[in-house]
C-alpha cells in the first residue's frame, strides 16, 4: 500500500476517494468502512505468530517457502538450499510485555549484506 511508512492522516486515493490511515488500518474518509491495511511484513509475522500458536520457525516458513512455491520459485526463493538466491533476513524473535515481537537484524541480497541493525 502506498501509505506504508507514512504518518497517520488523511490521504488522497483514486476516484477522488480519501482514506484515513491510523496505524496499519485504512478506512474510507468519514466512515468506519475498512479500506485495507498497510501492515509491514514484520507486523504480519508478529500477528500470525501471536494468533496462530505456531512455532516461530513454522511462521517464517509460511511467509517464505510457501509464497515462493505458489509463485513457482521453490528452490530459488524462500529457502537456504544450495543454488538458491542468497537472499536472507536475520530476525530477532522475542516476547515483550506478553506480546510476540519480531525485529530485523540484517538483510542480505544475493549474498551481500545491504542492511545491518548495528549500522549507523
Amino acid at each position: 500500500m502506498k501509505t506504508l511508512g507514512l504518518p497517520d492522516g488523511l490521504y488522497d486515493w483514486t476516484n477522488n476517494d480519501r482514506w484515513v490511515k491510523s496505524g496499519s488500518r485504512l478506512t474510507r474518509e468519514g466512515t468506519e468502512t475498512l479500506a485495507g491495511s498497510c501492515a509491514t511484513l514484520g507486523e504480519c509475522l508478529e500477528n500470525f505468530w501471536e494468533w496462530s500458536g505456531e512455532s516461530f520457525a513454522e511462521v517464517v516458513r509460511s511467509v517464505t517457502a510457501t509464497p515462493a512455491a505458489m509463485l513457482g520459485l521453490q528452490g530459488v526463493k524462500g529457502t537456504l538450499e544450495e543454488g538458491a538466491d542468497a537472499d536472507l533476513v536475520v530476525l530477532e524473535a522475542r516476547e515483550v510485555a506478553g506480546r510476540k515481537k519480531v525485529g530485523v537484524e540484517q538483510v542480505w541480497k544475493f549474498g551481500v549484506r545491504v542492511s545491518d541493525d548495528g549500522d549507523e
